[in-house]
């Protein structure tokens, strides 16, 4: 399964519309939502939208997904949607031939993409979403929370989110990684977390002078985070 955006120009805020794609033989050949098949290679005119959305609407590239035990596919990503003042997370569940999408936080703090095709001081992560028996957790960082490492759990059939904070200290610009191998087989939930810095740069690549910092694995309790 495969998920994509449309980047117009160089600046990261020109990317637009989610895109999806999927195989029954291992990537030789593809097929849109309904299960019509793709002529490669597929192109802007040919790529399947799941979501129509403009360029200058914060849509960041490279969202998550994760597969849930009926099939069901899940997307996490974030934008700001046409009823939205500022960027918030959404997630996207393809489920019976279809997409819908749910929108899962409750952001204040507005902020662009704008500035180049360089890197970003984005004050939010890009999520990270996992599944399991009908259950989503998204992982994620935000300046708002003081950086801490945030989860959304929710019921994608029922609508309803919650959202914790899962430690303490904070994680600065770190964007999340978790042992998906362990997740998969003992359904084990162990994030990665560093300390990271970000800068901005309008044509590539700025250096951010900072220590070494330690690595940790934060391991996730869902019996805990359901209570």
């Amino acid at each position: 399964h495969l998920t994509w955006v449309w980047r117009g120009v160089g600046n990261v805020e020109s990317n637009h519309d989610i895109c999806y794609a999927w195989s029954s033989d291992g990537g030789v050949s593809w097929k849109r939502t309904d299960g019509t098949p793709y002529t490669l290679p597929i192109d802007y005119t040919s790529g399947a939208r799941i979501a129509a959305i403009g360029p200058h609407a914060t849509l960041i590239n490279q969202g998550t997904m994760a597969m849930g035990a009926k099939g069901e596919v899940y997307l996490a990503t974030y934008f700001r949607g046409e009823d939205d003042t500022v960027p918030q997370y959404y997630v996207f569940c393809k489920q019976d031939g279809a997409w819908s999408r749910q929108r899962i936080s409750q952001r204040t703090e507005n902020f662009t993409l704008d500035g180049g095709g360089g890197t970003r001081g984005i004050p939010i992560s890009r999520p990270l979403i996992a599944a399991r028996h009908g259950e989503c957790y998204v992982f994620c960082r935000e300046v708002a929370d003081s950086g801490r490492v945030g989860m959304y759990c929710g019921r994608y059939k029922e609508g309803s989110w919650t959202k914790r904070l899962l430690a303490q200290a904070s994680v600065l610009y770190w964007e999340p990684s978790f042992d998906s191998y362990l997740w998969r087989t003992e359904g084990l939930l162990h994030l990665y977390l560093q300390r990271m810095m970000q800068d901005e740069g309008s044509t590539g690549e700025n250096m951010v002078d900072m220590s070494a910092q330690p690595n940790y694995v934060l391991e996730v309790r869902l019996g805990d985070v359901r209570d």
